[in-house]
């Protein structure tokens, strides 16, 4: 048949999942004089499929992001990165590896079926 009627293989595929624990900051808030408080860090275990980062996503990332160690998280479990405005959320961050892992791009994927999250996620630089 000479390819014609390849099967296609999804690139989600949860059968090589595993558990994974983000640390998830909860929203800062100000007080009633103005000042600033930071929220605290709670765990949140997910269950994930952690892949290496393919060509594609490695194309869209900007340029800055490309030379550092990405990889990508599939989860029915909800995934959260940076969201800009009063509550300063902080994104998720987990240890994989022996590395300590931040999320910096989430994708959220609704489709009825097979709804689930995609992020990427960066190691954090080691420092002396």
């Amino acid at each position: 048949m000479r390819g014609y009627l390849r099967p296609s293989v999804p690139t989600f595929q949860m059968t090589g999942k595993v558990p994974l624990i983000l640390n998830r900051s909860t929203e800062g808030y100000r007080n009633e004089y103005g000042e600033w408080f930071d929220g605290t860090t709670e765990p949140v275990e997910i269950e994930a499929n952690i892949q290496p980062l393919g060509y594609r996503d490695l194309i869209a990332m900007p340029e800055s992001d490309r030379t550092k160690e990405l990889i990508r998280v599939f989860s029915a479990s909800e995934i959260r990165g940076t969201v800009e405005g009063d509550a300063k959320q902080l994104p998720d961050t987990f240890e994989w590896q022996g590395n300590t892992f931040t999320v910096i791009r989430v994708y959220k994927f609704s489709m009825g079926v097979l709804d689930h999250y995609k992020a990427i996620a960066s190691r954090d630089r080691i420092s002396a």
